[in-house]
């Protein structure tokens, strides 16, 4: 039977900007992963992520009814109608802050969005008013985080959702408010697996928030993944987003943690990355030591990835260890990209010798090509 490759390799592959023809050589070297040591919260069922997901205190529900789901193919009845000044949505009470102008050029806007699929659609128009929705969210500021709130947990319609969601993470920066709205939304929805396309995009903001509160924010969900699969089985996304943040040096023992314990192979990949992007040398012997315990080759690339990104020279011994005994030829490969990266003339010199020595024909010539590149750039 054919080998295949885990899903998290995709992710790195892309993630490392690697070539087509590379692609075939990481193929080659696919061998089918050892059992993780427990099933990832994906494999539960949605009854079962219920009963354990932790009960939300009611401070934590956010204003209004976050009922609707992404829907799984086009809605076949309109929305409905609620009546009163904003038909759309179900709105009994407004919360403080709540501005009328916004509100209404919001109704407005989503309003022209609106279509009936079984009907001929005017796209241009459609377009049109997504460009005119899109440019007028830009022009909001932190004042419009209550009206923008409430409208999230009222608005039907998930694209709009989503425009919603992407300007609050954006005024996280002038607004603490904007941290906590993320929050309740994601709490509220986040063990229905219905919601999971939709509470990426909420991820996906809470990484824009990027400030004091997001950064809390983000680790207590975390945490909180370490009793409860429905938040573990996001944790992937939320240490992107705290890689991302720009007290992420401050994460680093959270990172640690994931990097030696996490059970799931795709967590311990994108703290690899978030550690990466800390760049701090205090610490590499952490990162020496998850690739020597690492199960998973596509996991070990990206840890050798960072430990090259990081660029000290005493890193050297390490990675020409891997390039020269790693079993699969693309962690080799991985492991010679990263001296090549510190780019020291000791390290020009290993390069030069891998190639010379590497046995597997492929890897060989890439290795081959990577000499040939850096000896143009020389005498340049």
């Amino acid at each position: 039977a054919a080998f295949r490759i885990p899903e998290i390799a995709l992710d790195v592959l892309v993630a490392a900007g690697l070539t087509a023809p590379f692609v075939v050589l990481l193929v080659g070297q696919a061998r089918k992963p050892e059992a993780p040591q427990a099933p990832p919260a994906t494999a539960l069922t949605v009854k079962a992520l219920q009963e354990m997901t932790q009960k939300v205190r009611p401070q934590e529900i956010p204003y209004g009814d976050p009922s609707a789901k992404d829907p799984f193919e086009e809605p076949k009845e309109p929305l409905p109608r609620f009546g009163g000044r904003y038909p759309r949505w179900n709105l009994k009470d407004f919360p403080e802050g709540w501005d009328d102008k916004i509100a209404e050029a919001l109704h407005s806007y989503f309003e022209e969005l609106a279509y009936d699929p079984s009907k001929p659609v005017d796209m241009n128009r459609i377009e049109e008013a997504r460009r005119g929705v899109a440019d007028y969210l830009l022009q909001l500021g932190a004042d419009a985080v209550p009206t923008l709130a409430a409208i999230l947990n009222a608005e039907g319609d998930f694209v709009n959702r989503r425009m919603v969601l992407k300007t609050i993470g954006e005024l996280g920066p002038q607004s603490a408010q904007a941290t906590f709205v993320l929050r309740d939304f994601f709490v509220a929805r986040h063990a229905d697996l219905q919601n999971r396309s939709e509470m990426l995009h909420v991820i996906d903001a809470m990484g824009s928030l990027r400030n004091d509160t997001s950064f809390d924010m983000l680790q207590d969900l975390i945490y909180r993944g370490s009793s409860d699969p429905g938040y573990h089985n996001y944790r992937d996304k939320l240490y992107e987003a705290l890689g991302e943040h720009p007290r992420r040096e401050e994460a680093v023992p959270t990172l640690v943690d994931a990097m030696h314990n996490d059970v799931r192979p795709q967590d311990r990949n994108k703290a690899a990355q978030a550690m990466g992007k800390v760049g701090d040398p205090s610490t590499l012997p952490d990162l020496y030591n998850a690739v020597e315990k690492e199960r998973y080759w596509v996991v070990k690339q990206t840890l050798l990835g960072s430990i090259g990104k990081i660029g000290e020279p005493q890193s050297l011994p390490f990675l020409e260890a891997q390039a020269r005994t790693a079993k699969e030829s693309a962690v080799r490969l991985s492991a010679a990209g990263a001296i090549r990266r510190i780019g020291t003339p000791r390290g020009e010199r290993l390069l030069q010798e891998l190639a010379r020595d590497e046995q597997d024909p492929e890897l060989k010539k890439r290795l081959d090509d990577w000499v040939a590149e850096d000896s143009k750039g020389a005498k340049k």
